[in-house]
């Protein structure tokens, strides 16, 4: 049956940017999510019909991560949803990124999202956004550029970059910060002023920059690791089990202990270095079942053993 124009599937592509997106799992959710509030009645059978994928329950087990989606569907799912040019390559490249095996090829493939997704915006302003957070080094330019022993020059800047950074980067990541205003030029001083003394990139990383800025520090990480000194670093790690409940705790605490840095920062007047400060905490197993409730090997020992002392 034709659905309605402002229900229909392609109406729903419309409302639903792809390129906001970083699961091709969390977009298809968005889809169905929206076609349901827009109907009477919508099914997940419906929904994989309308994509062409069938009538099987093969969408419903991606969208609740317990299979994936071949790439011939997702091909598909671009035909029905009428995704073309970059749109289409954005949903197939990701669709690569979420199911690539091999983890030396996932940088590669999220710079060819960020190479997609500067394609597809406008707004002068939106692209120096994405340019800005998606490169490592921007922040620590800005934090040099603003003391006064480098007068604003690249030469000098470079020169003390860790590792190094050319001269020609360090001119252009000033131009965009200056087109972006968070550089201010001083009157009658070479260097410049911070507009907010303070950037943050959040905490909930759903633009695709921001995880591209997060994986280069990864990378910085690893090189401070085997090139600097015990004395300039610290690094350390926590291997323990904890509840769901808890995990989130430590996640509020350490979101509090980032505050307290930022705040300290702010009130420091004698700036000597720029350094990085990294926080990483995540899963690395899944969930486990509650503990408290006997398995069916259990039960079926209690079982056997109960029926032998009958």
């Amino acid at each position: 049956m034709t659905q309605p124009e402002k229900t229909s599937l392609r109406h729903a592509a419309e409302a639903i940017s792809v390129t906001s997106y970083l699961h091709y799992r969390e977009y298809l959710e968005a889809l169905y999510t929206w076609l349901k509030s827009a109907r009477d009645h919508f099914s997940y059978v419906q929904f994989s019909e309308e994509l062409t994928l069938g009538t099987s329950n093969m969408v419903h087990l991606c969208l609740r991560e317990k299979r994936h989606l071949s790439r011939s569907s997702i091909l598909k799912v671009c035909a029905a949803l009428h995704l073309d040019g970059r749109k289409k390559a954005y949903l197939d490249t990701l669709h690569k990124l979420n199911t690539e095996k091999e983890p030396e090829k996932l940088p590669e493939l999220l710079q060819e999202l960020l190479r997609i997704k500067e394609k597809t915006l406008v707004s002068l302003i939106d692209k120096s956004q994405l340019e800005y957070s998606s490169c490592w080094y921007h922040p620590v330019v800005r934090e040099l550029a603003c003391m006064p022993i480098f007068e604003g020059n690249p030469t000098l800047i470079s020169k003390h970059f860790q590792p190094r950074v050319s001269e020609e980067q360090i001119r252009k990541s000033i131009v965009l910060m200056l087109r972006l205003g968070l550089l201010i030029p001083l009157k009658d001083k070479p260097y410049f002023e911070q507009a907010d003394p303070v950037l943050s990139t959040g905490h909930d990383i759903v633009d695709i920059s921001t995880v591209s800025y997060h994986q280069q520090n990864l990378d910085l990480s690893k090189t401070a690791l085997s090139t600097l000194s015990q004395d300039e670093r610290e690094f350390g790690a926590i291997c323990m089990s904890v509840s769901e409940e808890l995990l989130h705790t430590i996640k509020d605490k350490m979101r509090v202990f980032q505050r307290e840095i930022l705040e300290l920062v702010a009130q420091e007047t004698q700036m000597q270095r720029v350094v990085q400060l990294n926080l990483q905490f995540f899963p690395i197993s899944h969930p486990i079942p509650d503990l408290k409730r006997k398995s069916s090997t259990e039960k079926s020992l209690e079982s056997s053993i109960n029926h032998e002392e009958k």
